[in-house]
């Protein structure tokens, strides 16, 4: 028993950091302050909100609207999850189930209690995780991948697709990503030498004219 113990104590010690930090991110990034209007999501009053960008801007276009719009793609995903619920009745139960536990566990900070022991941040979430595979594998694998599926595609259209040069220039997206090339220096630093050198040559012969 003892044996056991320790080996839980370890397992703890290395598992505890990552959902950890698992936990804070979660609370942070899909907090309710993060929820942009429906205006703001669907460019309603902008003129030109969704268009392909250039291929340089999509990936850096892609990550920042995945980024800014995250509690709003977590809400198209609970919409599209409603919509797979109508084929799938059982399935709405076991989610409204595991949200809620989740919920509890991420942004809930009341103490829970089992035979006079509070269970902790880390026992709580490991509970969860166990509890989400379990219940994903028995009896939400097939309609979860149907959401995820549907999903992807409409979450990466619009990711793709807004335009978010409303929150960043095209100068800040590129800056970082493509680099001044050397050749348009050397080029310029060549022109202002050779621009020198003829001023410094027409001074010399207008001086001789002098003379």
């Amino acid at each position: 028993m003892d044996k056991a113990q320790e080996l839980l104590a370890k397992a703890q010690d290395v598992v505890r950091e990552p959902l950890g930090r698992f936990v804070s991110m979660a609370r942070e990034k899909f907090s309710l302050g993060r929820l942009r209007s429906v205006f703001l999501f669907t460019g309603v009053g902008e003129g030109k909100p969704f268009a392909m960008p250039p291929s340089h801007l999509a990936r850096a276009q892609l990550l920042s609207n995945l980024d800014y719009y995250a509690v709003n793609y977590l809400a198209l995903l609970f919409l599209v999850g409603v919509f797979v619920c109508m084929y799938y009745p059982g399935f709405g139960f076991w989610v409204a189930a595991l949200c809620g536990g989740w919920y509890f566990v991420l942004f809930v900070d009341a103490p829970l209690v089992l035979r006079g022991r509070e269970v902790g941040d880390f026992q709580k979430t490991a509970a969860m995780m166990a509890l989400t595979v379990l219940v994903v594998m028995l009896w939400c694998l097939w309609p979860i991948t149907v959401i995820g599926g549907l999903g992807a595609v409409v979450v990466g259209a619009h990711a793709l697709l807004r335009e978010s040069r409303t929150r960043a220039t095209e100068q800040e997206i590129t800056a970082p990503m493509m680099p001044k090339p050397a050749s348009v220096t050397h080029l310029g630093q060549s022109g202002m030498n050779a621009n020198a050198n003829a001023g410094g040559q027409a001074g010399e012969q207008a001086g001789d004219g002098s003379v």
